[in-house]
């Protein structure tokens, strides 16, 4: 309460559930909150479904899942409700930090969304320091920059929802909503040639979200979960219309700490 008063417009991200005590006293206060879709798509059946820690808790899950993956069934499946999309191929270049190209980017496209966290240069270099860690994707079309993307490639250890896989996540993108089908694709075609067991990622936007599921992502059971003080849900009001119109991900907030 006293952090509203010195900043009004505050909202927390991430959290972990609706039943962890933090939500719990957000929502006594009178904060609005929302999970935030999760999306994931799988690139090695057989590899994921051995090692998911999430699905494989009890036995009936673990035979399950065993039976799937050495009969074909969890590779057959997948085919089927993921689907092979077609992906355009952009021009995509790997670069070591966001400059001037990023600032056109984001004045080009902040408009389009109803709530955005500032995405110029200057903050995604704080946000993804060079420290080895991020892949930082330029997507262009005719040579003009159209948007970016935030990468991740992690091998876990011992954890609780992924075991010891190997994770590729979608970090953090921004482009106009029309382009985010196709910088969605080059940070999927980017993680595949890396030989990641599954992506997963977190968007609030719908039109980010149409993008995943354009490019094969299946929806799950979200745990990253958005919570808006009473000043900035007046502005956001109603919430759950306005959602989709929003965009925020693991790049806001705390950032991609458990990834």
């Amino acid at each position: 309460m006293h952090a509203c008063k010195k900043a009004p417009l505050l909202f927390a991200l991430g959290i972990g559930s609706m039943k962890e005590p933090l939500a719990k006293m957000l929502k006594a206060l009178g904060w609005p909150v929302q999970p935030v879709p999760f999306y994931f798509r799988v690139l090695r059946p057989f590899t994921v479904a051995k090692g998911l820690t999430y699905l494989r808790k009890t036995p009936l899950g673990r035979a399950a899942l065993d039976v799937a993956a050495h009969s074909g069934a969890a590779w057959l499946g997948l085919q089927v409700v993921q689907g092979n999309p077609r992906m355009r191929a952009d021009e995509v270049d790997a670069v070591d930090r966001f400059d001037s190209w990023a600032d056109e980017v984001w004045e080009g496209a902040q408009q389009a969304y109803r709530f955005v966290g500032c995405r110029d240069a200057e903050t995604l270099n704080l946000l993804f320091p060079t420290d080895g860690r991020f892949v930082r994707l330029k997507v262009s079309a005719g040579g003009v920059p159209i948007g970016w993307v935030v990468l991740l490639d992690t091998q876990m250890r011992a954890n609780t929802y992924f075991g010891d896989l190997r994770v590729g996540s979608i970090v953090d993108c921004f482009s106009r909503p029309e382009y985010a089908r196709r910088v969605v694709g080059a940070g999927l075609r980017w993680l595949e040639r890396r030989e990641v067991d599954l992506v997963v990622s977190n968007q609030t936007s719908s039109a980010w979200c149409n993008a995943l599921r354009c490019n094969g992502f299946l929806s799950g059971p979200s745990t990253f979960i958005f919570a808006a003080s009473r000043t900035l849900h007046h502005h956001l009001h109603p919430l759950a219309a306005n959602f989709g119109h929003a965009h925020l991900n693991r790049g806001d907030g705390d950032g991609p700490i458990n990834l």
